[in-house]
């Protein structure tokens, strides 16, 4: 209490820097969003990719869980080494209902880490780009078909940061009834561009290619 002067010494404590991904799972209806769940990686180089006393197991309950899935281990918290290419973050979810959620990802401190993040949902066969710290959110619906519900629906993917001779305006996929998927996209500043190629991901790690596009380099 003789400390509370005005003359006290304040504290300063510096904002963290350690890289993360936050995913924050809520339950959605017509009142809004309510918060059910959550987890969190973070990643520093004097963490270890291994499954370790760093990490901390998930404590599941009755009701919506979500954790990060590594080594058969489910966490709630996750520690690994400093991201780099490639990297992936398996969510694990249980104790889905029939219902619309959102999840809400949030990337920190990886401007300058030369990678970028993608959302990707198994089930609707889409890969979202996740902008860096900002909160990402992602409506999604759990219904009576097997793989909207399953554990392993979505994974959090870091590829390299590229360099593109155009800015993206707009970007979107769309699952079509015959089980394909169009793709569509806006662009600027078009010039000089050989092609546009067209990936798809299976396993979370590789990258194949499905199609490709001419530009059009009108500059536009």
């Amino acid at each position: 209490e003789n400390a509370k002067i005005i003359t006290a010494r304040t504290l300063s404590v510096a904002p963290p820097t350690e890289q993360a991904t936050y995913a924050m799972l809520s339950v959605s209806d017509s009142t809004g969003n309510t918060l059910v769940d959550g987890c969190m990686a973070t990643f520093n180089s004097a963490w270890s990719n291994a499954v370790d006393f760093n990490d901390a197991l998930k404590l599941t309950n009755t009701g919506e869980n979500i954790g990060y899935m590594r080594e058969g281990q489910f966490l709630a918290i996750e520690r690994r080494q400093r991201i780099v290419q490639n990297d992936t973050l398996f969510i694990k979810m249980s104790g889905m209902r029939i219902h619309q959620y959102k999840l809400d990802v949030k990337i920190e401190n990886m401007a300058g880490a030369g990678v970028q993040g993608f959302f990707a949902d198994k089930f609707l066969n889409t890969l979202t780009l996740l902008n860096v710290d900002t909160i990402n959110p992602i409506i999604f619906n759990i219904t009576n078909v097997a793989g909207s519900y399953a554990a392993d629906r979505f994974m959090i993917i870091y590829k390299p940061l590229a360099v593109l001779p155009v800015h993206f305006i707009s970007l979107s996929a769309v699952r079509n009834a015959d089980k394909t998927v169009t793709v569509k996209w806006d662009t600027e500043n078009e010039i000089n561009m050989q092609n546009y190629k067209v990936e798809y991901i299976a396993d979370g790690i590789s990258f194949r290619a499905i199609g490709q596009q001419a530009p059009q380099n009108t500059g536009g």
